[in-house]
């Protein structure tokens, strides 16, 4: 076992060792040990590490379960045919919340607004006379209350249209 290799290159090369081990059932534990070289034999110390062991297994285990679902996302956003993107809520010429920065945005949005390169432009950017109109005509975009900010917001498009839904994105106060 890595015990008793341990041990034994401990005894005859006079070094201290350090490492960690399974020991099966009827303990059934992970230890991590230090052995140490002494005029009559060997000083041992264990440390059950089981728990730090079954955390970090936990851990790896979540982090492929959240690798696996923004992958299953990014497919599905990346190649759907509605047009997607998700917008940031900003503080704008007409007060807070009045205009909105985009964050993400598929193929099929950019194919279905005729607007590239879209992620990281507002939309007074983009579409400045319609942004103006909406502020002035969709007192929503306005009347958010700072609570909802982390409530969904965003936009689809179908053809030449684009709307502005609460559905489909994060909505938060830049």
């Amino acid at each position: 076992s890595t015990f008793e290799r341990e041990y034994r290159r401990a005894a005859a090369d006079r070094v201290t060792v350090q490492f960690q081990a399974y020991y099966p059932p009827p303990l059934d534990c992970w230890y991590a040990v230090r052995a140490y070289p002494t005029s009559s034999g060997l000083a041992v110390y264990f440390q059950d590490d089981t728990d730090r062991r079954r955390a970090e297994a936990e851990l790896r285990q979540q982090a492929d379960r959240l690798r696996e679902s923004e992958e299953r996302y990014r497919t599905l956003f990346e190649s759907m045919d509605e047009g997607y993107c998700v917008i940031e809520f900003l503080d704008g010429p007409h007060g807070p919340l009045s205009d909105y920065v985009h964050v993400q945005a598929n193929p099929a949005f950019t194919a279905n607004t005729g607007i590239p390169d879209i992620v990281g432009r507002t939309v007074r950017e983009v579409v400045p006379a319609e942004a103006e109109e909406k502020s002035r005509t969709t007192p929503a975009c306005r009347a958010i209350a700072p609570s909802e900010l982390s409530s969904a917001g965003g936009c689809t498009t179908s053809g030449a249209s684009t709307s502005v839904t609460s559905e489909h994105a994060t909505a938060r106060r830049r």
